[in-house]
């Protein structure tokens, strides 16, 4: 069981960090774990003067941002 977690927030600060990396963030955005369901981690990026910017990355490391209710495709991080 904590193997599983540990593996668990090994990939949920690999993805945060690419995301941080890929997006290029300000040092007042942070990256913040959502959720995650079968297919995908999502995360948002929060800062003080915006609303928050949410993606979803696959296992296979494509990443979405949701733009008007849709997922679009930005990149493979």
């Amino acid at each position: 069981m904590i193997q599983e977690l540990e593996k668990k927030l090994k990939e949920i600060l690999f993805c945060k960090k690419c995301l941080k990396e890929a997006l290029s963030l300000w040092s007042h955005e942070t990256v913040e774990y959502v959720k995650e369901d079968k297919q995908f981690m999502y995360f948002a990026i929060s800062s003080e003067n915006k609303p928050s910017v949410f993606y979803r990355v696959a296992d296979d490391m494509d990443t979405f941002k949701l733009e008007n209710g849709e997922w679009k495709y930005i990149a493979t991080i």
